[in-house]
């Protein structure tokens, strides 16, 4: 953002292995961050409970998080279907406004292309 302060970056893995504290503290510094959930599902939530930090940052910036799958690799998409329960699993346990952003109409914000019916 020094560099280039109006490009939109859209940040993988919600930073991996960094916690919830420090997402949040980027996403407010930065408007113009975006950040998706592949490989973070875990962090957000454990079997039907949220975690407070994620909680409170996804509604926090609800405007700003997408699903994300990442099929890097074949062998990824073999469990694409357990890739996106996992996701669902924490969107259910969301306001269902919240959920429907961060499912795909940030997506849709930030890339473009049709909404989906309703």
């Amino acid at each position: 953002f020094a560099y280039e302060p109006g490009v939109k970056i859209l940040w993988a893995h919600a930073g991996m292995s960094e916690p919830a504290s420090v997402v949040g503290a980027l996403l407010d510094k930065h408007p113009l961050l975006w950040t998706e959930l592949s490989f973070r599902a875990g962090a957000v939530v454990s079997g039907n409970t949220l975690s407070e930090d994620w909680k409170a940052l996804l509604l926090r910036h609800p405007d700003r998080f997408m699903v994300g799958t990442d099929t890097y690799v074949t062998s990824r998409w073999g469990d694409y279907a357990g890739l996106i329960a996992a996701h669902r699993r924490y969107l259910d346990l969301l306001p269902l406004e919240v959920a429907k952003k961060i499912a795909w109409g940030n997506a849709v914000r930030l890339f473009g292309g049709p909404p989906f019916a309703e």
